[in-house]
Parts: C-alpha cells; structure tokens; sequence
C-alpha cells in the first residue's frame, strides 16, 4: 500500500512538473495578474475599452505580490520581522492585516528565492500539498489508492485552488485534507499525540492569510466530526465521546496558538474602513447566508 502511495504521489508530481515546465524554463515570468493594471491611472486613459482577462484576480496585482515583495525585504534585507508597514496610508500594522500571510507554509519560498522564481515553486507547492494532503484523507478513508489519486487531483486541480492560486485562499484551502486526514488518524487511534497534530494543522491553516477560508475549513472539518461520530456506530460511545474531547480540545488549542494572529486581525479590522463601509450594507456583506452553507453539501 505504502509504495503504491508513493507512485502516486510522484505521478502527480510529475505531472506538474510538466505543467510548470514554461515558468521553470522563463525564471524572470511568474504567474500574475498584471493586466488589471490597465484599469487604474495613467494607463486607464490609453485603454479605456481594455477588460482584463479576469478581473476577480486584480487583489494579485495590488495587494498580495506588493505584501510578499514587502516580506521578504524585511525578512532579508532588514533582518527583521514585517510588523509595520510605513508604505501603506499612513502606516498600518502589517501583521494584524493577516493576508500578508507573512508565516504561511507556501510563501516560504519567496523568502529564499527571487520573487518570480518563489512565487512560481509557491503556486507549484500549494497544487501538490492540496493533493497531497486529500490524497492521504482518501486513502485513509477509501482503503483504494486509485481512487484516492483521482478524488485528490480533483481537489488540487479543481476550480477555487486553481482561481485562487495567486491569492492566500488556496494556502488555507489546500490544508483542507490534512484536516480530515488528522481527525480520521485521531478516530483510529485517540491520543494526545495525534490531538497535538491535529491542532498543528488547524494552527498552520490559520496562517494561511485568509480568515474566511479557515472558517469554511473549521465549519466542513466540525460537521464531518458530529455527523461522522453520531451515525458511525463501529465504536462504542464511550471512545466516541473520548475522540469528541479531543477533537474539541484540539480546536481550542490552535485557537490559543493563533491568538497572537486573531486578536492583532480583529483589532485592525474592527477599526478599518472596509468593517465600516460593509457593516452600512454600501460595500458587500460580512454575513454568510443560511442559503450558501448549502453549497457546501
């Protein structure tokens, strides 16, 4: 089983590599979302009939490639950690704004890399650890390797990873099956280690850069738990009751990890403008209607 899993994993691995092959052959290139910045000043007046190929992605552009450029000048010029970030308004503090994500797994490469060079193996290495982690899950829950490999390129491969590469979505999303894979290893065996582990991961999911993306994980990791320990009678009540502690332990310990991410976020965002202008219903909404949660089933 195990060296099957194996060649799985280094099929898929292959697979990008032949579906980077373009960027890892230009290092100068990285996938970007340039083109929206036709639709701001001076170059929205010699475009004015310009759309952008995608302009969902413009946040790319103007947000989240200026932050990692920010970290990691920090990081390796300054030798310093990007708490403060003098360049934006009038100053803000850049670590209470957590889609910087400044510790996430998969920005790690732009840190030691070229910023063109990291951000093409941080693309690369979100799309095999997203498969990675599924492909464990499944495995563990289908007893069938194949099976596993195609419910796992699905995922890695599927719409909201794939749109939301170059944003910090897909680096809390693609922690998604590491989740279920650590639950289904506490269901076999409930321990203390495996709840510490279980913890970890919600913890490094946190740092993925996106709140909202952690939520959803959180919301879909919890029903599967009550549903999974209600109507799977294979274990008597009480163990199920004991991987319920657990559970719910390893839940608060990751939230007293994060602490030092949520309560800087919250802070900052009780006091932006975009809290402001959303909670007067003039920008969106931070309310998450009962009709959405359908899609999650």
């Amino acid at each position: 089983m195990r060296r099957k899993s194996t060649a799985y994993l280094g099929t898929f691995f292959i697979l990008l590599c032949l579906l980077w092959s373009p960027l890892f052959e230009e290092p100068s290139q990285t996938i970007s979302s340039a083109d929206t910045m036709l639709l701001f000043p001076p170059f929205q007046e010699y475009h004015e009939e310009y759309r952008p190929e995608n302009p969902l992605l413009s946040d790319q552009f103007t947000q989240f490639y200026p932050w990692m450029r920010y970290n990691r000048q920090q990081v390796r010029r300054e030798r310093t950690f990007p708490l403060w970030n003098p360049h934006q308004e009038m100053g803000v503090p850049h670590w209470a704004n957590t889609q910087n994500a400044a510790l996430a797994l998969n920005n790690l490469p732009t840190y030691f890399l070229s910023l063109e060079q990291g951000l093409n193996v941080r693309a690369f290495f979100t799309v095999f650890f997203a498969f990675w982690g599924m492909f464990l899950f499944l495995r563990l829950l289908f007893r069938q390797s194949l099976l596993a490999f195609i419910g796992a390129a699905a995922f890695a491969l599927g719409g909201y990873i794939t749109v939301w590469l170059g944003h910090p979505h897909a680096g809390v999303a693609m922690w998604l099956g590491w989740l279920f894979w650590g639950f289904f290893r506490l269901v076999k065996r409930p321990t203390c280690t495996r709840m510490i582990y279980l913890s970890i991961f919600l913890f490094l999911s946190y740092l993925g850069g996106h709140i909202e993306t952690a939520f959803h994980n959180v919301f879909l990791l919890g029903s599967f738990a009550v549903l999974y320990l209600l109507f799977h009678n294979v274990y008597s009540f009480r163990r199920r009751v004991t991987i319920m502690k657990l559970f719910i332990l390893a839940g608060l310990l990751s939230f007293f990890m994060g602490s030092l991410y949520f309560f800087p976020f919250l802070e900052y965002l009780l006091q932006s403008w975009t809290y402001f202008a959303r909670s007067q219903g003039e920008y969106g909404s931070y309310s998450l209607s009962f009709t959405y949660l359908l899609h999650y089933f």
